[in-house]
């Protein structure tokens, strides 16, 4: 695996992993105040993937500070978005083992807003299995 430097890492992700193929929930919602379909020509929304309960979720580390950890690979999972992903806002995700909100043996997942250059809250990897 090649090193990955800086906090964008969109470049870096293409058809590998994405959740092109992965079935929408039936049940979601979105976290307050968070606009994630707007302008995604009529597509899948990301906003179904959102667990409301997690929106408290925080995950601190930059890209740079995670891709540069000892841990890439083994307790931090990324991908593409694939056809959920918004341009420029919403591209990629993470999964972290061992997050504070995810229980034993799960994995709390977030998506990098790319305006923002934050982490936002996602869901738990086995509602999303994208790990």
């Amino acid at each position: 695996m090649a090193r990955i430097e800086g906090d964008s890492l969109s470049e870096y992700f293409g058809p590998r992993v994405t959740c092109e193929d992965l079935p929408l929930p039936e049940v979601g919602g979105t976290v307050p105040g968070t606009v994630i379909n707007d302008g995604n020509n009529g597509g899948p929304s990301l906003d179904v993937l959102f667990d409301p309960k997690l929106s408290a979720c925080r995950q601190e580390k930059s890209w740079g500070q995670l891709s540069r950890s000892v841990e890439w690979g083994t307790r931090y999972f990324t991908g593409g978005l694939g056809k959920l992903m918004m341009t420029d806002q919403y591209e990629v995700w993470i999964c972290a083992k061992g997050d504070s909100c995810s229980p034993a043996g799960d994995m709390m997942c977030y998506v990098f807003n790319e305006r923002l250059k934050k982490f936002e809250p996602l869901a738990l990897n086995s509602r999303l299995h994208f790990v």
